[in-house]
């Protein structure tokens, strides 16, 4: 199987989870990894498998990926698969996390389905952990969205830990699922 990882990646969360995926679908199958700026659609014409990664920007995928995933051919033969990092909490525990997920990450989901369902590709799912934030996304949280002292000095710490070794292995694991469903 002929599989390509198409990532864009402005602070190396993205990418190390690209690699990660990379890693899991390197030791079977025909994998590759490339970086958005260095692919083009072409690449596409013997691709079983596309798995496809960005940041969380403004609660949707990177302006960049949105671009590309319009651009991917109608009706092509190949499945799809997604991947993104943001830096808020992870959509469980209570009633905030729920929203803080939402209001920051919310759309990303939708984008990979929409873009499936509009142009009749295979959508297999995707997968999302957190990422550290640069200086500026932090500053943008603390100021917009967790404005709270408390409820900010223990998200900050939170998002400056990931991705982390168990984020990494749930990206492998989540190849290996999109892999076994094929």
């Amino acid at each position: 199987m002929k599989i390509l990882i198409v990532y864009y990646s402005k602070t190396g969360n993205t990418k190390q989870i690209a690699k990660m995926i990379h890693s899991a679908t390197s030791v079977k199958h025909d994998s590759s990894l490339i970086p958005l700026k260095a692919f083009s659609i072409e690449k596409l014409h013997d691709c079983d498998l596309l798995f496809v990664g960005a940041p969380c920007h403004s609660s949707d995928l990177a302006k960049p990926m949105l671009k590309f995933l319009s651009l991917l051919p109608d009706m092509s033969s190949f499945k799809l698969a997604g991947f993104y990092t943001h830096s808020t909490t992870l959509p469980m525990g209570s009633e905030r996390t729920e929203q803080l997920f939402n209001d920051w990450a919310g759309k990303c989901h939708k984008s990979f389905e929409k873009a499936a369902e509009d142009k009749k590709i295979d959508f297999l799912g995707d997968f999302h952990c957190q990422g550290k934030a640069g200086f500026l996304v932090e500053c943008f949280i603390h100021s917009k969205i967790i404005k709270d002292k408390k409820e900010w000095k223990e998200s900050k710490k939170e998002i400056r830990l990931h991705p982390t070794e168990e984020d990494m292995n749930n990206a492998k694991q989540f190849a290996k699922k999109v892999l076994d469903s094929i």
